[in-house]
């Protein structure tokens, strides 16, 4: 329960206290009047008897033991026949009886009004509660969720950890063993115009990868240059002996581009060529500028050598 609440409940109880105290002294004062005018004698315990209150709780206030003796002294100094009964004092009384029971509805219409609004409140805090637990429910289950995932995920990357120990194991295996002909190889080796036979596979594949790709790498160098008498017999050297190519990769192509332009403008299908920002451009007999990697992929060096020297 919030402060506000605990504020509003310790002013809702000292305003009952507060009530049932005036409620008390008046009903004894009543009580008092009530006597005096019947006549009867007017004592501490006629009082409470009359006002349905304990004569202990009547010794608590001061005024009303004092209007209590005083009106006990003032009977026994009076006859009792002196003592009047009129239909005024009647209607006095009945007039103040009135005025205290409206009194006492406004009060009760205030103190439903409170509670009213106590209820509401608590029936709030009642709502406000079953969402917390909700939420935390939620909560529970997503912290439940998060670890199953996580574990998931852990699991996911010893998998793909062993996975990736198995490939590397795997490659480290197959480079040891020696070259995998793969139809890719196949095609490059096809591309420079060595034919392959029994021979050549088996030191092909008793070679490693990167043997293979320097020994064509060779064979294309001395293309690039100048013409090889047996481009098979040049690659098995180069393999057997494990040479690597002198030239770049760039330096080659261009080698290669040389040979490519002029058997090209030979065959009458390219009439100039430039170079921009490093990259080769050859124009077509059309007068269309086309870049060199593009155009020799339609029309190949091998294709054009055997074109031109036929």
């Amino acid at each position: 329960m919030s402060s506000e609440q605990i504020k509003i409940g310790t002013e809702n109880l000292l305003k009952a206290q507060s009530f049932r105290k005036d409620d008390a002294r008046e009903r004894a004062l009543q009580a008092i009047e009530n006597l005096e005018n019947r006549g009867a004698k007017v004592t501490f315990r006629s009082v409470a008897r009359e006002a349905n209150l304990s004569v202990s709780y009547l010794y608590k206030y001061d005024d009303i033991k004092e209007r209590i003796a005083q009106t006990r002294n003032n009977q026994g100094s009076l006859p009792r026949q002196l003592q009047p009964k009129t239909d005024s004092s009647y209607n006095k009384i009945l007039t103040r009886l009135k005025e205290r029971i409206r009194k006492l509805e406004s009060e009760n219409e205030k103190l439903k009004g409170i509670n009213e609004g106590l209820a509401g409140k608590v029936h709030r805090i009642h709502f406000l509660e079953d969402q917390v637990e909700r939420q935390k429910q939620i909560i529970e289950d997503l912290q439940t969720r998060i670890k199953e995932l996580q574990s998931q995920v852990n699991q996911t990357k010893v998998v793909a950890i062993t996975q990736d120990k198995l490939i590397e194991e795997k490659n480290s295996q197959s480079e040891s063993r020696g070259c995998i002909l793969t139809e890719k190889l196949r095609t490059q080796i096809s591309e420079v115009g060595i034919k392959l036979n029994d021979h050549l596979i088996q030191l092909i594949i008793s070679s490693t990868e990167k043997q293979v790709l320097n020994a064509l790498g060779v064979v294309k160098e001395r293309l690039a240059v100048g013409k090889v008498k047996s481009k098979a017999g040049l690659f098995r050297s180069a393999l057997a002996s494990s040479w690597e190519p002198n030239e770049t990769n760039a330096d080659i192509q261009k080698s290669q581009f040389h040979e490519w332009y002029e058997l090209a403008r030979a065959y009458g299908i390219v009439i100039a060529s430039k170079e921009e920002d490093g990259v080769i451009f050859v124009q077509e007999n059309s007068r269309n500028w086309i870049s060199y990697e593009k155009f020799s992929k339609k029309w190949t060096l091998e294709y054009l050598r055997q074109k031109v020297t036929r």
